[in-house]
């Protein structure tokens, strides 16, 4: 049991080490993203409805913006573990209205704040902003609050289903 807290307090240590080499500020909101900018966003929800999944979702500014999605193991967002996932599945392509996109900036912004955190559901969230291919901000979020409950967000799974059957679907909590 000791090796295994031992091992935990490396990987911590070395993933520190690493994060304080990348650069810290935050990610710009989803509608102040620039022409050559890539917004990579690691998902992962899991909770008390037995419920996990974890998708990767890449947002692209061009004309519009537009999202691709792919779903990964349900294991791939351990903290402080980065692999190179070769089981990946490509949900599709969006592209998002700007309804969307405000949605999206508001879900951010509640993210951020303090607010009520009561949910047995616990998101992990990684935000890794790219310009021109290198890395200019990334953000890591945990948030245990009902998303649900709060109006006129565009939610992560609510993207999925966009792309997802209704059976796939079926891992999700029904609010």
């Amino acid at each position: 049991m000791r090796t295994m807290h031992f091992i935990t307090l490396f990987l911590v240590a070395s993933c520190c080490a690493v994060l304080s080499v990348e650069p810290l500020a935050h990610v710009d909101a989803f509608s102040k993203l620039k022409q050559s900018d890539t917004l990579i966003v690691r998902y992962h929800t899991r909770g008390c409805f037995f419920h996990g999944a974890t998708h990767e979702f890449t947002f692209r500014q061009a004309s519009e913006l537009t999202v691709s999605i792919v779903q990964l193991p349900r294991d791939a967002a351990r903290a402080g573990i980065v692999s190179t996932q070769t089981n990946r599945v490509d949900l599709g392509t969006l592209t998002l209205s700007k309804s969307d996109v405000a949605g999206l900036d508001r879900l951010m912004e509640f993210y951020r704040s303090k607010h009520d955190s009561f949910c047995t559901t616990v998101d992990h969230l990684t935000f890794t902003q790219q310009r021109n291919g290198k890395t200019v901000a990334t953000e890591q979020i945990e948030d245990r609050s009902p998303t649900y409950q709060t109006k006129r967000l565009t939610r992560f799974p609510e993207l999925i289903g966009r792309l997802s059957s209704p059976k796939a679907m079926m891992t999700w909590p029904n609010p």
